[in-house]
């Protein structure tokens, strides 16, 4: 036993070895990529400078030539009448002192000086006033100097729809938003080239990387935003325009969440009794250890040994099969449990880890990839979705994108400890239940892995799937006593329904009736 806990022991180091260096290269993936990014921005930063100064300086040497041409022209006029009010100042003293009583004089050309003199003074003023004029045009242009006109101005960007009226998403729909820009002066901007990056954090935060959105410029001032996969639950939406918050952001987001919507079993639990009946496959499957019921009534069974996906309509009758051996998207090893959603997606438990697939068979993601190992069950519940991690002897709890969140739970016999672990569900109290196969009992916890009690020991044989019932009551398939074994929420023994064949997965239908995977017997019963 010792020789394999330290094996386990070594194994998980490894693992944990292997992820930390996988950190480092992130973090030094992203620090490459933002050193590289920065270089970028500033390059921009300074083309524009210079190219803004350029332009500047041609403005002010265009203007400057401007005025100076101005000037020349008023130099030369008033060159022009000093030469002529000199004349006339001649002629004035030559009439003063020479000229004859009796010749007749015009005076209003020499009397027109006047006149000429105010005008000059009038000019020159003007002139005068160029000094202020340049001094008002050059203070202009040192405010405006180094500023990116074209470019948005975080505070003024807006979004459509606006975050406070989106409160529900669908799972296997993207969340789309709007960004419009526009600059300091609020005027729309007509090109793209800003750096806009939006970030979904759940509230309150869990650990991990928040999803980051695709940002599509549009090269129209526009924007388009897209979150392809989101959190459920309260959430916090980060917007960021040239690094800065736009305004308002972060924005909360209540997204619908995303649940595993089992029936409960709505009988009296002691009117459980013989087969009725049996669901029919068009040839003999392999060995059955997974069946499910989606909201809408179709049935879905995994088959081990085929690695494929059965599906029944709401009538029970076959329909098709989905999924082949392999390890590829949208292929499966050895298939066991199997989880639908209200968002018409299907969880399928695999040596693969857990692939999320849409009703129709399309692949959607995979969740686990080396981290989880022989999962046999799955429970999603506010958007996080719950594996029995058997070989692992925990449950692993990941977030909608795959991110892991947390583990629950360690090798052993102890409270919150397990034994490869064969069954996750979440009763209707929000409690986390667990059947804990080779330690023959099961324990029922927080979500957030608290031990909240334990029940079944020496009346359990490697327990399975869990169903519960509107009465508070817990079905479990016990599968090496070949029987449904019947408890209260609180762990009292209540009663059992005998059922050969190795029941491991359990389920409730539209017409209310039990449906009961039996491995080895290769069938589902209908109870």
């Amino acid at each position: 036993l010792a020789h394999k806990v330290v094996t386990c022991s070594k194994e998980e180091c490894r693992l944990a070895r292997e992820m930390t260096e996988g950190w480092g290269n992130e973090v030094e993936r992203k620090k490459e990529t933002a050193l590289h990014d920065t270089r970028q921005a500033f390059q921009a930063i300074h083309a524009t400078l210079d190219h803004r100064e350029e332009e500047l300086c041609e403005q002010i040497r265009a203007f400057s030539e401007a005025r100076k041409e101005t000037i020349t022209d008023t130099i030369h006029l008033y060159r022009q009448k000093e030469d002529t009010l000199s004349n006339k100042q001649a002629m004035l003293s030559f009439l003063s002192t020479e000229g004859s009583p009796h010749e007749v004089i015009t005076y209003r050309r020499v009397v027109d000086a006047g006149p000429l003199h105010r005008r000059s003074e009038a000019a020159v003023s003007r002139v005068m006033q160029f000094v202020p004029k340049q001094e008002e045009a050059l203070w202009a242009a040192i405010e405006g100097f180094g500023r990116i006109e074209v470019g948005a101005c975080p505070a003024n960007c807006t979004l459509e729809p606006a975050p406070d009226k989106v409160h529900k998403c669908l799972d296997n729909d993207p969340l789309v938003f709007t960004l419009n820009a526009a600059d300091q002066e609020k005027t729309s901007c007509s090109v793209g080239g800003d750096i806009v990056q939006a970030f979904l954090r759940p509230r309150p935060p869990i650990p991990g990387p928040p999803i980051k959105a695709a940002v599509n410029d549009e090269e129209n001032g526009q924007y388009k935003v897209t979150f392809d996969l989101t959190y459920t639950g309260e959430c916090e939406l980060s917007v960021l325009v040239n690094g800065a918050h736009i305004e308002g952001s972060p924005f909360a987001l209540e997204p619908d969440p995303v649940t595993e919507v089992p029936f409960l079993l709505t009988r009296d639990v002691n009117t459980l009794g013989a087969c009725k009946s049996t669901l029919q496959f068009p040839q003999q499957p392999g060995y059955l250890p997974g069946v499910t019921v989606a909201p809408n009534g179709i049935i879905f069974v995994t088959d081990f040994s085929n690695h494929k996906v059965n599906v029944f309509d709401n009538g029970r009758n076959f329909v098709r099969s989905f999924c082949q051996q392999g390890v590829g998207n949208g292929q499966l090893l050895s298939p066991k449990s199997v989880v639908a959603t209200s968002k018409e997606i299907v969880y399928v438990a695999s040596d693969n880890g857990v692939d999320v697939l849409t009703e129709s068979g399309d692949f959607v993601r995979r969740i686990g990839t080396g981290i989880l190992d022989t999962p046999w069950d799955v429970a999603v519940h506010n958007g996080e979705i719950f594996v029995a991690d058997s070989s692992n002897n925990r449950v692993a709890v990941f977030s909608q994108e795959g991110e892991l969140v947390r583990t629950i739970g360690s090798a052993g016999s102890g409270p919150g400890q397990f034994q490869y672990p064969a069954g996750v569900a979440i009763s209707p109290d929000g409690d986390l239940y667990v059947s804990d196969c080779r330690n023959h009992r099961v324990q029922v916890l927080t979500t957030q892995g608290v031990f909240v009690r334990e029940f079944g020991k020496g009346q359990l044989t490697y327990p399975n799937k869990l169903q519960f019932t509107v009465d508070k009551h817990v079905l479990i398939a016990d599968r090496y006593n070949n029987r449904i074994a019947v408890f209260t929420q609180d762990g009292a023994w209540v009663t059992s329904v005998a059922c050969a064949g190795h029941p491991v997965g359990l389920a409730v239908d539209r017409k209310g009736d039990l449906l009961v995977a039996c491995y080895n017997d290769g069938c589902v019963r209908i109870v």
